[in-house]
């Protein structure tokens, strides 16, 4: 009777743990086996990481991060869940980095070499549709400053902190949940200015979200394809002012007063000129 009743017992253990099991397999099927993307996410990391090695993946909400080895260096990248590539970070030897980002780091009024030291290990970010910036951490005791230049030496940003994760204050945390529910927060970054700004996965896009010292929104932006911009927009570049110019860079960006396209172009020979344009192909004076 003993033997009868310990028997049930552990069938009826058994049917417990079941359930249990077939839940886990089914949050795996969700995602794709638990570290494989969808295959126009392989395919597409194939062709633009041809002889990448040691290739771990990541599940981030719409998005696949990517950590793999390529030649010598490690990197992380993005990409959507239709294949669309996002992201790509990765570090570089100072010694190594264009000359004319040397130059504007050595350069600086702001942070002179004589009293700033940079470190050996530069970041190196590369988002979709925008040029290479390279993130150079100086030191001047126990004072720490990433300064970002894109590959011309043109100054971006100086961050003065870093937040990620739990870290990320409160206020913004919860502005981009309501805001871009479906949005990955890759970091959030404390400018030296006191300003904040966020750079977030959202609609197959790197969008960066600008928060004022009192953490509230002032703008957002990200970098588009000329191809992908309206024709009545870029109509207004074939106006005889702009006729010699060409387009270097297209941000779009969303203002509490309305939407834009932001166009910086080059001439040879000639500073550079801004053109802002509205969704209806109105320019925006201010």
């Amino acid at each position: 009777m003993k033997l009868k009743m310990t028997l049930i017992a552990f069938l009826g253990m058994v049917l417990w743990m079941l359930p249990a099991c077939s839940d886990n397999n089914d949050d795996d099927d969700s995602n794709n086996g638990g570290n494989q993307p969808e295959q126009a996410v392989l395919s597409a990391f194939s062709a633009k990481y041809a002889g990448a090695l040691n290739v771990e993946w990541e599940a981030k909400g719409d998005y696949w991060e990517a950590d793999f080895d390529l030649g010598s260096v490690d990197y992380d990248a993005w990409f959507g869940k239709t294949g669309v590539w996002l992201r790509e970070e990765y570090e570089v030897n100072y010694n190594d980095i264009p000359q004319p980002v040397k130059t504007s780091i050595e350069g600086s009024i702001d942070y002179p070499s004589a009293s700033w030291t940079p470190d050996r290990s530069v970041d190196v970010v590369k988002n979709l549709n925008t040029p290479v910036w390279y993130g150079v951490e100086l030191k001047n005791g126990g004072n720490e400053v990433t300064v970002w230049v894109d590959a011309s030496g043109n100054g971006i940003k100086d961050v003065s902190e870093d937040y990620n994760g739990s870290g990320i204050p409160a206020q913004i945390r919860s502005w981009i949940g309501e805001k871009y529910p479906k949005a990955v927060t890759l970091e959030v970054e404390k400018i030296m200015d006191l300003t904040f700004e966020a750079t977030v996965l959202d609609a197959d896009q790197v969008k960066t979200i600008y928060f004022d010292r009192s953490f509230g929104w002032t703008h957002t932006v990200w970098f588009v394809a000329e191809a992908d911009v309206p024709q009545v927009v870029l109509e207004v570049l074939s106006w005889p002012a702009y006729a010699d110019y060409s387009v270097k860079q297209i941000q779009y960006q969303q203002y509490a007063g309305g939407d834009r396209y932001h166009f910086l172009l080059g001439k040879t020979g000639s500073l550079d000129m801004t053109v802002n344009v509205d969704p209806e192909g109105n320019i925006i004076l201010n």
